[in-house]
Formats: structure tokens, C-alpha cells, sequence
């Protein structure tokens, strides 16, 4: 990732129509923090290889789970505003100028580089539309220890959720003769479509689809990783977990 020092720059033009129209800016506005916005050409059936959400509190997320251009977990300030014919997003940073001319397309926005010769288009659709009681339901569900109920076809044994957004979580050797435990933080997409930690000293994400919660089981659909062997047998599709 190359750095930089300054401003991102998302230029979005949707027509000159609309682009002095501030009713417009704030329906955009609104559009963007009730929807997460995933990259449309991900080869993960999961779901997404490069995600962004915006929040009402000025801050955007981007989350990336493949080495490039993005890193792993990036953390920004975000405004909408009106400029001449274009509505600009801007998020800021400490390390980044990047700028892209965002164009509607039938699924949702390509980011297309403005200005830079060093950044690759991205192709973004909407994900599933923010439910913030959902959301706050799925975190306290995740809170607390989960037990691998397939912990006879893998060396991964358990996980613990705090409500303080760290985890853990534990690994046997081959010969189940001794336990390894990891640390990390985590949190949920704001959709809460999907689980991602950041493992301690790591700059890779890991990240999982939540096919299921509730009061006493958890299923991840192919959880996708960077480092370590939580799935070895690589057909395994799920994860199922008890809660302890």
C-alpha cells in the first residue's frame, strides 16, 4: 500500500440534473449509511472481497480481505458535500490521498480513479440495507464462548466474543497434547451479515459469513482467512459452534 499524506476523494457524478440540487446530496447521504456497499466482481461466494460502510457519525469503514491496493482494515472520516457538478465524498485519513469519479451503474456505483494513474476501478453493489436492532442483537448474541462442534475434523476449539470488541480463541496441536490461544479484536459488518476479526499483530483480516445466531448455536459459512489452518479440510463449507 503505498502511502500518502492528506485527503481521500470519492467524486461522484450522477448527472448535471442533480448535481446542484441539495435534496439530492442528502438522499444520497442517507443512501449511503443505510447500506453496506460491497465490490460486485468478488470471486468469494460469500459475499465480497472489498467492503465499505459509512456511518452517521462521520466515520467509514473499509474492510479488505485480499492484498492490493486497500489495506486489511482502514478507518476513515467521511463527508458528502456539493461542488460545482459533482457531489464529493470525502473521507480523510493520515496517510492517503486517493481520489475516484463514482459513476451509477445497473447494480450499483463503479469507483473509477480521477487523477491517478495508480488504482484499479471498483465495482460496488449494494449489500444488505443496515438494521441497527438486528445488529445490536447479533453482537450481544455473539458475546461469550463458543465451543467447535466439528472440533474432531480441525485443530480449532473454541472462540470467545467480549463485549469490549476483543476475542480469542484456541488450537490443539496434532497430537491434542497442548492448547495455543490467539488474540484479536472483532466486530460485525453493520448489515450483520458478516463476522470480522483482526487477529493481534496481524495486518490481515479474517472474515466469515453468519448463516445463523441464536441463543445457543452459531454457523459460519466458509470462513475465509489469511493465516493459520482453521479450516484444513478445505471442502468444509461450515462451521458449526455451541455455545458454552
Amino acid at each position: 500500500m503505498k502511502a500518502f499524506f492528506a485527503t481521500l476523494l470519492f467524486v461522484i457524478t450522477f448527472g448535471n440534473a442533480y448535481a446542484n440540487n441539495n435534496t439530492f446530496v442528502e438522499s444520497l447521504r442517507e443512501k449511503l449509511t443505510l447500506n453496506t456497499w460491497l465490490q460486485a466482481d468478488a470471486s468469494e461466494w460469500t459475499g465480497f472481497s472489498l467492503m465499505m460502510e459509512f456511518q452517521n457519525n462521520g466515520q467509514a469503514r473499509v474492510v479488505c480481505n485480499q492484498s492490493g491496493e486497500w489495506p486489511a482494515l482502514g478507518n476513515y472520516s467521511w463527508n458528502l458535500s456539493e461542488e460545482a457538478d459533482y457531489a464529493v465524498l470525502t473521507l480523510r485519513d493520515a496517510q492517503q490521498v486517493l481520489r475516484y469519479a463514482l459513476r451509477p451503474s445497473a447494480g450499483g456505483i463503479d469507483l473509477v480513479p480521477f487523477q491517478s494513474e495508480f488504482r484499479s476501478v471498483v465495482h460496488l453493489r449494494l449489500g444488505v440495507a443496515v438494521n441497527p436492532l438486528l445488529l445490536a442483537r447479533k453482537q450481544q448474541a455473539l458475546q461469550g464462548t463458543w465451543e467447535n462442534a466439528m472440533s474432531n475434523e480441525s485443530d480449532f476449539q473454541d472462540l470467545r466474543f467480549n463485549a469490549d470488541g476483543t476475542f480469542s480463541r484456541s488450537y490443539s496441536n496434532k497430537n491434542a497434547t497442548a492448547i495455543f490461544t490467539e488474540y484479536g479484536r472483532w466486530s460485525l459488518s453493520q448489515d450483520g451479515e458478516y463476522l470480522i476479526m483482526l487477529p493481534q499483530d496481524s495486518d490481515q483480516i479474517e472474515y466469515a459469513k453468519v448463516a445463523l445466531i441464536n441463543s445457543d448455536e452459531l454457523v459460519f459459512e466458509q470462513l475465509l482467512h489469511s493465516k493459520g489452518h482453521l479450516l484444513p479440510k478445505k471442502e468444509a463449507k461450515k462451521l458449526f459452534f455451541n455455545k458454552l
